[in-house]
């Protein structure tokens, strides 16, 4: 039987490894960022008066935002020091208790966020400058 062999494999991207790693850590931000905004609004009088739950049903959510972000805040934490963003990581403890500590939390995601796109865009316009001297001098 004859089978047709694939000669082209599908192309690594092409990014440098330390842009993809940043790209990845804004995907996990992101997340990490929903799930803020889904506790912040698990916390909200809108939420209390949409959904009636009894407080065992509330504990039950709460414990399951603070058993995922245990794991999460050690992370959070070194990614602030690996970018050199000092604001906010005092805050972290490994439970948030009032909305204010979430909403703080949820600022300084997106203060973290917002930092790494503008290293993303300083590294990405000399990775492709870089790229089209390459090609000219090809």
């Amino acid at each position: 039987m004859k089978v047709a062999k694939i000669k082209v494999t599908p192309r690594r991207n092409n990014l440098p490894l330390a842009l993809r790693k940043k790209y990845n850590h804004i995907h996990q931000l992101n997340s990490i960022q929903a799930t803020v905004k889904e506790a912040l609004y698990i916390e909200s009088d809108q939420f209390k008066l949409k959904i009636p739950s009894s407080a065992e049903q509330h504990k039950g959510l709460k414990n399951n935002f603070d058993r995922h972000w245990r794991r999460k805040s050690n992370w959070l934490i070194k990614l602030f020091r690996q970018y050199n963003v000092r604001n906010g990581i005092a805050l972290y403890s490994q439970t948030l208790n009032s909305v204010e500590e979430l909403e703080s939390v949820h600022i300084n995601i997106v203060n973290l966020i917002d930092h790494i796109n503008n290293e993303i865009v300083k590294e990405r316009n000399a990775w492709d400058v870089q790229q089209i001297e390459y090609f000219i001098n090809r």
